[in-house]
């Protein structure tokens, strides 16, 4: 007890408040009582699991409030019977357009695959040819024009 004195006198100086508290915590024995360990841990069991929740539906919320781009106006229209081969591209930032395009060309320019990779979908999705120009909210980049595409 008496090194543990002299350390406290030696840090704090004599006549400090801090060093009454240490000796008062030093002499003043602990009970244990089981209830309040039960409580504390199911307490802490508790704020655990909430944090646990709300770190799992947390990246959905942000998700959702976060506002997605999209296309300002689009235009879709039949295209010419008599132009062949579907071309899609980027005119210009923000924009997109698509020349003679199925929608299996558009599924497949969407989602970055190639044409075969792409299967099933009614008779016209193969068939059918259209004409389409878009134009974003923005300047988006290429891959945020593809996502665009997916959604619409």
């Amino acid at each position: 007890m008496r090194t543990k004195e002299l350390l406290a006198l030696g840090v704090f100086g004599r006549g400090s408040r801090l060093v009454d508290r240490i000796e008062m915590l030093l002499e003043r024995g602990r009970t244990f009582s089981p209830r309040a360990s039960v409580s504390r841990v199911t307490a802490s069991v508790v704020a655990l699991l909430g944090c646990m929740i709300a770190g799992a539906f947390l990246p959905r919320l942000i998700a959702f409030a976060q506002a997605r781009p999209s296309f300002e106006v689009a235009t879709i229209k039949p295209s010419d019977p008599l132009h062949a081969g579907a071309q899609m591209f980027s005119p210009g930032p923000g924009r997109f357009a698509a020349m003679t395009a199925t929608p299996k060309d558009l599924v497949a320019w969407a989602y970055g695959v190639r044409r075969f990779q792409v299967s099933g979908g009614a008779g016209w999705f193969d068939s059918d040819h259209y004409d389409i120009s878009a134009k974003a909210d923005g300047a988006p980049d290429f891959s945020t024009l593809r996502s665009m595409t997916r959604r619409s």
